[in-house]
């Protein structure tokens, strides 16, 4: 459906209905679950074109309202020229009548003074219809002036309750940027496993086993919560020991990989948690490598952190 049609199809209230659902759901939008930021973005902005016609028609109304006024003016003013020039026509009639009755003089003297008389009342009269003629043009004009000015008004408090609504989208998208980041790093040298193919020396090298020391580090601008690392190891037979709460996998039977799930209640934003993970194996175990990822609520399902390769001791 395009824009003019949708916008023909639904009321005001229907628009304002449809602009709060756009944002409930924008704020029941779970980022974990799959819908993505791009998510939140579309609802955010069809529930801002649900606004911005609702801006449009109340423009249109005041624009239609301010026409017929303007034109009630100029019907109102053409009433007053015409009048004047009515009156104009019977002060040049009088005028005429006044120059024959002068032209007849002979009548009588005291007729003429009459007429004179009654010339002057009618010149009195037009003189105060032009004065009131020109006080209702006054009074018209004013109440023009003063609705241009309530228009003037109304447009600027529409381009304020415009930069209100700009403002708080651009709020919104500031706090929709602020995101964890998380990286880990391993051994002494606090290695970034992002970075294949640099050394990570062990805590401590077994028979039957070898010891890493961990740092998953925040280092986002925002604190990532119900924080899960997955620990992904590339052979059979191979179990993890750490401090922090952990569980596998259940997987099927025959599986070459094994996942182990760390879980952390949260991580604040330029903090570490430091931990030792230690991988336990038969004598004799081949190398093996490594997989991490990590699961939050403000960031993707399975982010990459990196991987590196277990050598046993031979």
């Amino acid at each position: 459906m395009r824009a003019q049609e949708l916008l023909d199809t639904l009321s005001d209230e229907d628009l304002k209905n449809k602009a709060n659902e756009c944002f409930i759901e924008a704020e029941k939008t779970n980022v974990k679950l799959g819908a993505g930021a791009s998510e939140r973005q579309r609802l955010l902005t069809e529930a801002d074109f649900y606004l911005r016609a609702l801006v449009w028609r109340e423009d249109a109304r005041v624009a239609v309202r301010d026409f017929r006024l303007e034109k009630i003016v100029i019907v109102l003013i053409s009433i007053e020229i015409a009048l004047s020039l009515i009156f104009g026509g019977f002060a040049i009639y009088e005028g005429i009548e006044q120059s024959v009755a002068l032209d007849h003089m002979d009548t009588s003297t005291a007729a003429t003074a009459t007429a004179m008389q009654s010339a002057q009342q009618a010149l009195q009269t037009l003189k105060v219809d032009q004065e009131k003629s020109l006080d209702r043009l006054k009074d018209m004009n004013d109440n023009l002036q003063a609705s241009m000015k309530a228009t003037g008004r109304m447009a600027t408090a529409t381009q304020t309750q415009l930069a209100i609504l700009r403002q708080d989208q651009a709020e919104r998208a500031a706090i929709q940027s602020k995101k964890p980041k998380l990286i880990l790093y391993v051994g002494p040298n606090h290695t970034n496993l992002s970075q294949p193919g640099i050394p990570t020396p062990p805590r401590e090298v077994t028979d039957t086993s070898v010891t890493f020391d961990f740092y998953l580090t925040n280092e986002g601008t925002a604190t990532a919560t119900k924080v899960e690392l997955r620990a992904q190891v590339g052979a059979t037979g191979v179990t993890i020991e750490t401090p922090s709460p952990h569980q596998q996998i259940i997987e099927p039977v025959g599986s070459l990989t094994h996942t182990f799930l760390i879980d952390f209640d949260f991580l604040r934003k330029n903090t570490q948690i430091p931990t030792t993970i230690t991988f336990r194996y038969t004598k004799g175990q081949a190398a093996f490598p490594v997989t991490f990822t990590v699961d939050a609520d403000q960031i993707d399902t399975g982010t990459p952190l990196g991987q590196f390769w277990v050598e046993p001791k031979r």
